[in-house]
């Protein structure tokens, strides 16, 4: 089943996996809409229904990168 703007932990997990180098922090919300509508495994609208998904898109990678490092 194709992820949708409401799989923020999902969608997070394969930003991670797609782009893991990538400076999160100073990521633009126009940048990350493009690379979560580029992961093969996105099937949602273009367009998220509010800036809100994105933020928290946003927030779920940064903590997943920080829990990834903890256990480095």
């Amino acid at each position: 089943m194709p992820l949708s703007w409401k799989d923020r932990d999902a969608i997070a997990q394969e930003l991670m996996q797609a782009y893991p180098d990538t400076d999160r922090i100073s990521l633009t919300l126009d940048a990350l809409k493009a690379m979560v509508t580029a992961l093969p495994a996105f099937g949602g609208p273009p367009d998220p229904p509010r800036k809100i998904y994105l933020e928290s898109i946003l927030w779920a990678w940064i903590r997943l990168a920080g829990e990834m490092q903890e256990v480095s």
